[in-house]
């Protein structure tokens, strides 16, 4: 299994880990009736970004462009899908605390291109799985209007759409792969401009 770093699986794996913390019937359900979609963001980007062979994604990236350009972008558009705009507050601050921990939980993987291998990729995205719940129960009082049985609903009807796994996560990784290589340079002076996003 591959995924980039806390980017685009973010917000799903954050649902599922969510499924795991409380007993609501449909938030219990979520996980199973997920099968292996979560699985299709790996491969989504292990196709689209690191399979290209020319570009070196770094969990570093997320501050430069990634999370204003695709998780906060995608976190509105998933919440608005699913009739909870006025939800998103909690996924963002939710995605900035994953951010925390990963850096600091995951700190070997922070600064590596996380395609020069398909180990690296995959220990990244156990790292990162492994750190969810953590920062899910630690949380878990801000997270508690999103796990009532009728927002479990919504989640769970939304999370079983092909739309979400096949159209609005790829877009997304396109958005990223069409700057990554711009992003690997900006060290050395190259600015990103916005109209490439």
């Amino acid at each position: 299994m591959h995924i980039r770093s806390s980017t685009f699986g973010l917000v799903v794996l954050i649902f599922v880990t969510l499924s795991h913390a409380f007993v609501d019937p449909t938030c219990t359900k979520m996980k199973d009736a997920l099968k292996e979609n979560p699985d299709k963001i790996f491969h989504h980007f292990q196709e689209l970004v690191c399979d290209k062979g020319k570009y070196k994604p770094k969990v570093s990236n997320y501050e430069k462009w990634a999370d204003k350009n695709a998780v906060q972008p995608m976190i509105k558009k998933v919440m608005k899908d699913m009739g909870l705009p006025d939800k998103e507050s909690i996924l963002q601050k939710l995605a900035k605390q994953v951010v925390k921990v990963v850096k600091t939980k995951c700190k070997k993987y922070v600064t590596v291109n996380l395609c020069q291998d398909p180990e690296t990729l995959e220990g990244f995205g156990a790292c990162l799985k492994d750190n969810l719940l953590p920062v899910v129960m630690e949380n878990i009082g801000g997270l508690m209007p999103l796990v009532s049985e009728p927002m479990c609903k919504k989640e769970f009807a939304y999370l079983q759409k092909d739309e979400l796994w096949d159209k609005v996560i790829p877009s997304y990784m396109f958005k990223y792969a069409a700057v990554c290589k711009k992003l690997n340079y900006e060290a050395k002076g190259t600015v990103i401009s916005t109209a490439t996003q």
